[in-house]
């Protein structure tokens, strides 16, 4: 006799004993199973959000779910998203209570404990691979991030449950009322500014919701035209940072410069007075007539303004060492201010001109974004649109199936879906909110995926064999619990029968 529900490794064992009893396929079965538990007194199909994708992507897994009522493993990914619901889910309810959110902290508490109680449950081929500290920790990074989004939410619900026995008018077989029915838990429903109601789900995933939108042909032009100008001006200035860093180093040389001039000036000065005194001296021992005499102390009287009279030097004997002790000098001093003189001409042009080619290429990108803006704006509006029709295609089903049951309940007219992704990425998580209205065609559409999921329950309570109307689908990710159970159900056979 089965219980309520059954873990996977219960279901496993079964259905090796069911194989052996009929010598079959595992599929077969299942399948079997199936056949038996709906024939049991008071038996009841539970139909929740979450299955209908799971019907359509691996309607073996559904059934599996829904029939045998099996509990698989948990997983990583669900360890934590539902800490990431937790910690959502008290702040949201704390603000129903009290008209504000709670302390951060407090909501990371209870993220953290809720991946201590799920990892008990973990599948225990990743016990070795994480801990629980581990997943705990990403849980926390990722609601950080959206913690900063719940502080713009007014919310109505949360985390709140639903039920729904599958209307009478749904059904093909009246003996079958009471035993399908709707059941799940909605994550929120907000208020927007407008008063319009929202009816929300929280979704944590590896990828952002995408669209492939390509650009236009002249949109792509000017894209890379863009690109490539903006590439130019980086090259641009790094080299106006090249240099303006040689121009930092130049000023320090000058100051360098200034230092050495200042030596060079007062070795001249000094040396033209050690030379005036030698002149003196030797004009003296030449006992030289008033003239001269005249001559030599105009000449020391003029040491500050350096006037050195070089026919004096020459004519006792002196003119070599001044050559070597002032003349050289002075000629260095010279050639040293020339050479300062040209580079600093040379450095002001290279800057002028590269600033230039800087303010030509910037007038360049400013007339083309110019062009791309209202290209770009329609761009987005598109891939705005794709995200919309992307986001109802994986979760529009789920969120109108609770709509509908909400509405039914509780007499409330939902005005919008939203989905609220958190991305794992590494660096940094990111936050998807896509809304879009709740009209009559989109619940026509979602109404018929759940008439086609709730007959095919109806067939099998009906007696319609499970075989017939249930698949494994090995290329879906959907339902990869069920195809490694098979898998592993296959190999203990193979096993079996090697032995």
């Amino acid at each position: 006799m089965m219980s309520a529900s059954i873990t996977r490794d219960e279901l496993l064992f079964n259905t090796l004993e069911k194989v052996e009893e009929l010598n079959c396929s595992p599929v077969f079965a299942i399948c079997q199973m199936i056949k038996d538990q709906v024939k049991k007194p008071g038996f009841t199909v539970n139909a929740r959000g979450s299955s209908f994708i799971s019907f359509e992507a691996n309607s073996l897994d559904y059934a599996i779910k829904q029939f045998l009522k099996v509990r698989y493993y948990a997983n990583d990914n669900t360890i934590i998203g539902n800490g990431v619901h937790s910690g959502a889910d008290f702040g949201y309810k704390y603000f129903l209570e009290t008209g504000k959110y709670p302390k951060r902290r407090l909501c990371i508490k209870e993220v953290i404990e809720s991946a201590k109680k799920d990892y008990k449950f973990i599948n225990p081929d990743l016990r070795t691979k994480t801990s629980v500290r581990e997943l705990a920790a990403e849980a926390v990074r990722l609601f950080k991030k959206y913690w900063w989004i719940m502080q713009n939410n007014t919310p109505i619900e949360s985390e709140k449950s639903l039920f729904l026995e599958v209307p009478e008018e749904m059904l093909q077989n009246p003996q079958n009322k009471g035993k399908i029915r709707f059941t799940g838990t909605l994550d929120r429903i907000y208020k927007d500014a407008n008063g319009k109601i929202i009816m929300s789900d929280l979704k944590t995933s590896k990828k952002r919701i995408s669209a492939g939108v390509e650009h236009s042909k002249e949109l792509a032009i000017l894209v890379e035209r863009e690109k490539a100008l903006l590439e130019i001006l980086k090259k641009i200035e790094k080299e106006l940072e090249v240099l303006e860093k040689q121009k930092e180093k130049q000023s320090l040389n000058q100051e360098a410069l200034n230092q050495v001039h200042t030596e060079l000036s007062l070795m001249v000065f000094s040396n033209i007075s050690l030379l005036q005194a030698d002149l003196k001296e030797k004009l003296a021992a030449e006992k030289p007539n008033e003239k001269t005499i005249q001559r030599i102390k105009d000449q020391i009287m003029e040491q500050e303004g350096f006037v050195v009279d070089y026919k004096l030097f020459d004519m006792v004997g002196l003119m070599g060492e001044v050559q070597e002790k002032v003349q050289s000098p002075k000629r260095l001093i010279a050639k040293l201010e020339k050479h300062q003189e040209a580079k600093d001409s040379s450095e002001v042009l290279n800057i002028d001109e590269v600033i230039q080619r800087k303010i030509k290429i910037k007038t360049e990108l400013d007339e083309v974004s110019i062009d791309i803006e209202p290209l770009k704006r329609e761009w987005l509006i598109e891939v705005r649109k794709a995200e919309i029709e992307s986001a109802k295609a994986q979760y529009g089903t789920q969120l109108a199936f609770y709509a509908m049951i909400y509405m039914i309940t509780e007499n409330v007219k939902i005005d919008k879906l939203r989905v609220e992704v958190l991305v794992k990425n590494k660096k940094e998580p990111l936050v998807q909110v896509i809304e879009w209205d709740l009209d009559e065609a989109f619940m026509r559409g979602v109404y018929e995926k759940i008439q086609v999921t709730t007959s095919t329950i109806e067939a099998v309570l009906n007696g319609v064999d499970p075989m017939i109307l249930f698949r494994t689908n090995s290329t879906s990710y959907i339902g990869s619990d069920t195809n490694e159970l098979i898998n592993e159900i296959n190999g203990i056979l193979s096993e079996r029968e090697a032995s």
